[in-house]
């Protein structure tokens, strides 16, 4: 299975750099995080940051891949009109999945909401929260 897995990844020469692009920014975060952490004033303020430090990173060394990567040179030929063709289609699926999120975030919160007002509220909203999980 993992002989399987291997081969594939490596058939796949593209994904190949970003897969250790993506390990070296997971052992960078680890550590970065850890620093941040255990040895400044920073605390839990220092994760936070550390994830940012870490995307930061991942994204400056993907672009750095892909631009100066030969393996990349056909994936982009710049803005034409071609880019912009299926744009309206896009739209209407973006929007419809956008409200579907927002409905059920609105839902969420108005069981939540309705759960406060019932005579033992604790244990309701509780439950809701529980529930929704």
């Amino acid at each position: 299975m993992l002989q399987k897995l291997l081969r594939f990844i490596q058939a796949q020469s593209i994904v190949y750099p970003l897969v250790i692009f993506s390990l070296v920014s997971l052992v960078f975060h680890i550590g970065v995080t850890y620093l941040l952490v255990h040895f400044t004033a920073l605390g839990y303020k220092g994760a936070a940051l550390a994830a940012s430090i870490t995307f930061w990173l991942a994204a400056a060394s993907l672009i750095v891949c892909i631009c100066y990567s030969t393996k990349f040179k056909d994936t982009w030929n710049g803005v034409s009109k071609d880019a912009f063709h299926y744009m309206l289609h896009n739209l209407r699926l973006a929007l419809a999945s956008a409200a579907m999120v927002c409905l059920e975030y609105w839902v969420f919160e108005i069981l939540v909401f309705m759960a406060g007002l019932m005579k033992n509220s604790e244990v309701t909203t509780s439950l809701v929260a529980i529930w929704y999980d």
